[in-house]
């Protein structure tokens, strides 16, 4: 079995890196901007 085919490509793992910061980039936005989303989201985890 090949190493290569086993490990992600830097651009691929830089992609999904991106992906995973945009994310959590926007869900915080979307908190800030409506504090009932907030609200939920901590009764959610009480």
């Amino acid at each position: 079995m090949k190493a290569g085919s086993l490990m992600p490509s830097g651009p691929a793992v830089v992609r999904e890196a991106v992906t995973v910061i945009a994310g959590a980039v926007l869900a915080a936005f979307v908190m800030y901007q409506f504090p009932a989303v907030k609200a939920w989201v901590k009764r959610a985890w009480e």
